[in-house]
Formats: C-alpha cells, sequence, structure tokens
C-alpha cells in the first residue's frame, strides 16, 4: 500500500479516523491513535475560549474571594499552613472556574495562581505589625520555620488553585 500524499512510500498504517494509508512523514501521533494531518488538526474547543468579561470576573471573584479567604485564615491558626494553603487554592480555584463561566485556559490558572499568591501574601504576612512598627516589628517571625511554613502554604495554594481549573 502507497501514502496518499507520497505516492512512492511505502506504508502499512492507516489514520484510525479516516482510514487513509499514511507513512511516517505524514502521521501525526495524538491521545486516540496515530492519524493523517488532516484529522489531526485540533479545533480549539470552546472551554477554552473566554470573553474579555469572563477574564475580568474571574479576576474580580479571585482577588476579593483570596483576601476574604486571608483575612478569615487570620483567625483559624488550627490549620496551619499546610492545610490553609490548599483549602484557600481550592477555594480560590473553584471561584475562578465559576465567576469566570467554567471556562479554562491558560489565562484563567493566571488568574487562579496570582489570586492564590495575593491571598497567601493577605495570610501570611502580619501587615498589623509591619504597618505599625515597620521591618522592625516582623523581625521576630522571620525565621527559617515560619519562611519555609509560608513558602510551603504558598506552593500548595498555587497547585491546588491551577489544578483545580486544568483538571476541572
Amino acid at each position: 500500500m502507497q501514502c496518499a500524499r507520497h505516492p512512492r512510500t511505502e506504508t502499512y498504517v492507516r489514520c484510525s479516523k479516516c482510514d487513509t494509508p499514511i507513512c511516517g512523514e505524514c502521521m501525526v501521533t495524538g491521545p486516540v491513535g496515530i492519524r493523517c494531518r488532516k484529522c489531526a488538526q485540533v479545533n480549539s474547543s470552546p472551554l477554552f475560549k473566554s470573553q474579555p468579561t469572563g477574564l475580568i470576573r474571574a479576576g474580580a471573584g479571585g482577588l476579593i474571594s483570596a483576601f476574604v479567604l486571608g483575612v478569615v485564615l487570620n483567625f483559624i491558626p488550627i490549620l496551619g499552613p499546610f492545610i490553609g494553603g490548599a483549602v484557600l487554592g481550592y477555594a480560590v480555584g473553584e471561584v475562578v472556574l465559576r465567576a469566570g463561566g467554567r471556562k479554562r485556559g491558560r489565562f484563567m490558572e493566571y488568574i487562579a495562581g496570582g489570586s492564590a499568591l495575593f491571598g497567601i501574601l493577605v495570610w501570611r504576612i502580619p501587615w498589623l505589625a509591619l504597618l505599625t512598627k515597620g521591618w522592625l516589628g516582623i523581625i521576630g517571625l522571620l525565621n527559617p520555620f515560619w519562611i519555609l511554613a509560608t513558602l510551603a502554604a504558598l506552593a500548595l495554594a498555587i497547585v491546588c488553585s491551577v489544578g483545580r481549573i486544568r483538571y476541572l
């Protein structure tokens, strides 16, 4: 059997969708098997096409929810940085997903991750001590364990929020 685009090339492979004979140059490997170039063209899904108003709503919802959750987590010290970071990230990701019309894509992931970062900054940085006493007021808090816990909470929050958008 000869390739449909290259008649001088012999092949034993056919497209899994249209059954056209294809050679090694023409084949495209995808999640459902080997296809010809015509059948392998990916049309952009409507799930990834978000309107600017949806992005604005998602950004506003993400920032507001991150701020509120960051303030609330200040009053629940029993959660700690690990569980609190995961809860904040998941909740922010869910709010961004719903406020954006359940659209996905790279911009929505950026919005969710940035909002989670903002929420961790609101939650973990002692703003009252910083505003009243300046940098000298928080020097005692800047020990290595506090910094590592904050970085762990930040990583968990970003992973959970972006994962909520990416893996629905």
